[in-house]
């Protein structure tokens, strides 16, 4: 299977022949650099390889991010009893992949070296740090086994999306029946085809409008703030979705010449800005502002999240990173943590959306939604087959979008869940809706749209129905 891939220099060496094996639970993860974004993608391909192969362990002491790998041009190295990743590798997660492919072979005794005719030594340029014919073939077996199960298969769903033939030759086949014999394909199943009726309506296009910056639901509307790419003027529209009307609101008046930003909410559209950091609920009848009581925090530069009544869900951003996300109730101004499903206090950036019923927090590798008539939550894992936040319809099911991976281009498919099982619905011909989820998914009730820019200015509304 050929693909769009940097070509990136990646070593294996041979430990030594009495190497301690511990197992995946005993093997450290080790950040010598201080660099815990790169981290966090070593310890999830670590998890991911764990999870895919039935074996125990790979012989590993540690999996260190290091400064730099005693090797020329390599970004990464296996050697002994441990796995060296440097962070400024192009891809540390592929980097740290493809070594523990390395430590596999080697750990199962090096069968990679008897099949050089799925994975040929000539495939692999000659170079000092696998000078033979056999140290080649662990390469070229490293550099396909580096991909990882879901890559493999993600490109095997889009393909089957798309009526392509199917991308998984006889290497990858290989890989997956002897490396990842574990891996469960959650890509590939439940997955039902419903035809999607994709209507579409310009909203307005008077050839300034270049830049859609945010999108909420505000009640039975979307309200729209867009800002002019040429004179930096922002704009607060609302758009009624089942007749497409759209009409102006005024931003408030103390704040001419800030910039905005617009919060999800299930009531009168709420604008925000920053330096100093001020919001306003927006009346749409008379377009009258009312001050809305922040925390006066000097170093927030964005602010998203959602609002129901006077409590709003809210993650600030500082200069390059995210704040602590946390509760704020607006006619107070009091401030109380944000917390996930299991009673723990969030830390770290997350995704936050409404829909009038609930407010969903997108967190790693979960979805957490607060029913506001239950007071409760409810907790699932993030599905793989959404590669995009996800969204809630009013019904209780989860929308978003799914990104069909191929060499040739990646297209954006939106898909829709049932509530129970979750199975996935996608357009019925997937390939020819590509545009259909082009700029920002939102949803209304249980009705997902996208709004999208257009050439020459203007917005775009795209219903998707399932």
């Amino acid at each position: 299977m050929w693909r769009c891939c940097p070509m990136i220099l990646l070593v294996g060496c041979r430990p030594p022949d009495e190497a301690p094996c511990p197992t995946f639970a005993e093997t450290e993860l080790v950040d010598e650099v201080g660099d815990p974004d790169a981290l966090e993608e070593v310890r999830q391909a670590f998890a991911d390889f764990a999870s895919w192969t039935s074996r125990p362990g790979l012989c590993l002491m540690e999996v260190a991010l290091v400064d730099e790998v005693p090797i020329d041009a390599a970004s990464g190295l296996y050697v002994g009893d441990r796995v060296l990743v440097e962070p400024h590798a192009v891809s540390v997660r592929e980097t740290t992949l493809h070594e523990l492919c390395h430590a596999w072979d080697w750990t199962e005794g090096r069968p990679s070296a008897e099949r050089p005719d799925l994975f040929p030594p000539d495939s692999v340029p000659e170079h000092p740090a696998y000078p033979t014919e056999d140290d080649r073939t662990g390469e070229a077996f490293a550099g396909a086994c580096g991909l990882g199960a879901r890559a493999v298969a993600e490109e095997e769903l889009a393909a089957t999306l798309c009526g392509a033939a199917s991308p998984v030759g006889d290497a990858e086949a290989w890989v997956r029946a002897h490396v990842y014999d574990a891996f469960v394909d959650e890509l590939g199943v439940d997955v039902a085809f419903a035809p999607m009726a994709i209507t579409r309506a310009s909203l307005w296009g008077d050839g300034t409008l270049t830049d859609v910056t945010h999108s909420v639901a505000a009640g039975d509307v979307l309200a729209v703030l867009t800002v002019d790419a040429r004179t930096a003027v922002s704009r607060l529209w609302l758009v009624d979705p089942v007749t497409a009307t759209v009409t102006e609101v005024a931003l408030p008046a103390e704040a001419d010449g800030q910039s905005f930003g617009l919060l999800g909410s299930d009531g009168d559209p709420i604008v925000w800005s920053p330096n100093p950091l001020r919001a306003w609920r927006i009346d749409p009848a008379d377009g009258s502002a009312t001050p809305l009581s922040l925390s006066q925090d000097p170093e927030t530069r964005f602010l998203s999240g959602y609002v129901h009544g006077d409590t709003a869900w809210l993650q600030p951003y500082h200069s390059g990173a995210a704040g602590t996300p946390h509760t704020l109730d607006l006619a107070t101004a009091a401030v109380g943590p944000l917390f996930a499903a299991d009673g723990a206090a969030l830390e770290t950036q997350v995704w936050i959306y409404g829909n009038g019923e609930s407010v969903m927090i997108n967190v790693e590798g979960r979805i957490e939604t607060w029913s506001f008539a239950e007071a409760a939550w409810r907790s699932v894992a993030h599905p793989s087959i959404l590669t995009s936040h996800a969204l809630p319809l009013a019904d209780g099911r989860i929308a978003g979008r799914y990104m069909a991976r191929t060499c040739a281009e990646t297209r954006s498919i939106p898909v829709v869940s049932s509530v129970d099982p979750p199975v996935w619905t996608f357009p019925d011909t997937p390939c020819d809706v590509n545009e259909c989820a082009g700029g920002e998914l939102v949803t209304v009730g249980d009705v997902l749209y996208g709004l999208a820019g257009r050439d020459f200015g203007g917005v775009e509304l795209i219903r998707v129905q399932p």
